[in-house]
């Protein structure tokens, strides 16, 4: 069943309310919104647009993505009551505190239907975040095309190779901490598990595959393996060309990712069944689900 155009825009806000959480670090609600508003293209905030951001934000809080530390005017900090109830003439400030949980957890990430475990220890650095005009430095990075255009991209630094992320589908049958767990007993506490919402991509089955396939970095830290778990639709790769990866990193704030990817049809890169090693950037199908993996 397709979305309306209002769940679409919620699942967008959301997003954007996310990434700007992320951009700011620590912020108010005011400030949340402004730069929601500014994303959004919205040329006055409206009332009923504050109180659809406070929602969100308070959305996400219940969800756990999101922290929330309240605030007297002499700037100590408060805890509401056991009924929720909040002291008068109080500070919100809102916070993303996914980096100390071993499930990375934001806004995109949710609009993706996705859940991404990372090693818990921080032996390897994760960050989810939308690109900017370029990759960052010494990374190691997967993009993953949004439901409304642009990108997210999951990245980790070159220097905590090696490492790998499994990929599956995001299936209620296998909890995703089950198998997170299942998964670093196979591959190792450097592995990460990347849960997605989509049909063709293979699911985990407990005691058995883990996903759909694995990718990552290896010790050397200069070649992308890739291997195919034995889905049930396999596994593709194509080298993609580095003007048109920068394109689609850049598209992403003014989301023409899509018009980007229709000016080269999919059809016209030369995939082939994955061997091991890729090349630089490379774009993957796990059956009819695609994403860039890179590392600069």
């Amino acid at each position: 069943m397709s979305q309306s155009p209002s769940d679409k825009s919620h699942k967008l806000r959301l997003t954007y309310v996310w990434q700007a959480v992320e951009k700011l670090g620590r912020a108010s609600a005011q400030e949340i919104c402004a730069l929601v508003a500014s994303k959004m293209g919205e040329a006055e905030v409206s009332a009923a647009f504050k109180r659809n951001i406070y929602r969100d934000l308070n959305s996400l809080v219940e969800a756990g993505e999101l922290g929330v530390d309240h605030f007297l005017p002499d700037g100590s900090k408060f805890e509401p009551g056991a009924d929720g109830e909040l002291a008068s003439n109080f500070r919100a400030e809102y916070f993303s505190h996914a980096k100390d949980t071993a499930l990375l957890a934001g806004g995109a990430l949710r609009a993706l239907g996705a859940e991404f475990y990372v090693p818990a220890k921080a032996l390897v650095t994760w960050k989810a975040a939308p690109p900017d005009s370029q990759l960052p430095e010494a990374s190691f990075s997967i993009l993953l095309p949004l439901p409304e255009g642009g990108w997210l991209g999951l990245s980790a630094p070159v220097a905590d190779r090696p490492f790998q992320v499994i990929l599956a589908r995001n299936d209620a049958s296998f909890k995703g901490g089950a198998q997170f767990e299942e998964v670093q007993k196979k591959y190792g506490t450097r592995s990460a598990l990347l849960r997605v919402n989509s049909k063709v991509v293979s699911r985990g089955v407990p005691g058995g595959r883990s996903g759909h396939l694995s990718v990552g970095l290896n010790a050397e830290g200069n070649k992308i393996l890739i291997e195919d778990l034995g889905s049930s639709v396999g596994t593709l790769v194509s080298p993609i060309r580095q003007d048109l990866l920068n394109a689609l990193i850049q598209s992403h704030s003014n989301q023409k990712t899509s018009a980007v990817l229709n000016l080269e049809s999919l059809s016209r890169y030369p995939f082939k069944a994955v061997d091991g090693a890729v090349e630089s950037p490379t774009l993957v199908m796990a059956g009819t689900y695609f994403f860039i993996v890179a590392h600069s």
